[in-house]
């Protein structure tokens, strides 16, 4: 019996001791501060991300790169498409006190300027660039750009290479209006169109066509107004010629798919190249004799009023008034050329106007 209790009191003496009460307490506070350790790194951790947020967010106080033009005013189609309005301004004319002016074109980053017995090259500022001699036989005067150079119809036809400002070619062609259609030149006289090949300034084919009126291209077609006020169609391949049944003056402007035609003294009629059917309300030009030219969305009016000549700029789309140039003295309004900074009107004197011109293509 005694061994058994000496045993017993042995197992009790070597068993493991409880953990005193302040061991509980330290571990537990250790268990505590290391769940707050955790909870504040991930606290921290969002407060961060947090402030590299608002950092990415928060604007610079440089201006940005990209400057924010407003759209322009849109206004619903025929189509329910949208249309965004070009922007049309005109700037202060200045008087060039050059000699009379008769005919001019914007092309190869120039303004191209005939005169009596020069075309003139000026850079966009009016900065005369080259003078080319070129002798004036008469009237009417055409300039064309095409084929990489500068073609002047004169009772004869003169063509002037842009990279040397020189006349590399004069031929005897009693050329009266030209136009470039599919690689080829067109050229007017009083009896008939020829068709030019640039590439050997050789006449490829020609037909007789009694023509005093003015003629343009489309992708389709060659279309002329003759002595009788008839606009007609003309097909390039075959040369068959269509009457299109519409009174016309002369032909004031042409773009790929369409026709400016003058109705009248004043009016302008747009016609489809492909239906050859008029489209649209016609523009009132408010002045006399007429010129045109059409840039992107905008078609840009020259007339001759009792106060001058003066440049209107109508939206194609919607037939709006975009901006209207005061009448500038003139005593021989012979037309304008537009370029992208500024137009050039002709009017005894050159007037040269800024323009500034936002459109949608």
């Amino acid at each position: 019996m005694s061994d058994v209790r000496e045993r017993l009191e042995s197992l009790v003496e070597h068993a493991a001791s409880p953990p005193p009460m302040a061991g509980l307490v330290n571990r537990a506070l250790r268990r505590r501060r290391a769940r707050r350790a955790r909870a504040g790194i991930a606290l921290g951790a969002i407060v961060v991300a947090v402030a590299v947020l608002s950092v990415g967010l928060r604007p610079s106080a440089r201006p940005p790169a990209v400057r924010v033009v407003p759209t322009a005013p849109s206004t619903p189609t025929s189509s329910g498409a949208r249309h965004v309005e070009p922007t049309v301004r005109f700037g202060t004319p200045v008087r060039d006190d050059s000699s009379v002016a008769f005919a001019a074109l914007f092309a190869d980053g120039s303004m191209w300027i005939r005169r009596d017995s020069t075309v003139e090259r000026r850079d966009e500022g009016g900065h005369l660039e080259a003078e080319i001699a070129v002798p004036r036989e008469g009237a009417p005067d055409s300039l064309l750009f095409a084929a990489g150079s500068l073609w002047v119809a004169n009772q004869t036809l003169v063509r002037i290479d842009p990279r040397t400002n020189r006349v590399i070619a004069t031929l005897p062609i009693d050329a009266e209006g030209l136009v470039e259609h599919d690689g080829v030149i067109w050229v007017r006289t009083s009896t008939q169109f020829v068709e030019l090949d640039p590439r050997t300034n050789r006449v490829v084919r020609h037909f007789a066509r009694v023509s005093q009126g003015s003629f343009g291209a489309t992708r389709q077609a060659l279309w002329t107004v003759d002595g009788c006020f008839c606009l007609s169609r003309i097909d390039e391949r075959t040369l068959q010629e269509t009457d299109v049944h519409i009174a016309a003056g002369s032909i004031l402007a042409t773009t790929p798919d369409a026709v400016w035609v003058l109705i009248g003294s004043s009016r302008l009629v747009e016609i489809d190249a492909r239906t050859a059917r008029p489209v649209g309300e016609p523009i009132d030009a408010q002045g006399i004799n007429p010129f045109a030219t059409v840039v992107g969305d905008v078609l840009f009016v020259g007339t001759q009023t009792n106060g001058g000549a003066t440049i209107a700029a109508y939206d194609i789309a919607t037939r709006r008034l975009l901006a209207r140039l005061a009448p500038q003295p003139t005593s021989e309004w012979r037309g304008f050329a537009v370029a992208p900074r500024g137009i050039s009107i002709l009017s005894g004197v050159l007037y040269r106007v800024p323009l500034d011109v936002v459109t949608d293509r």
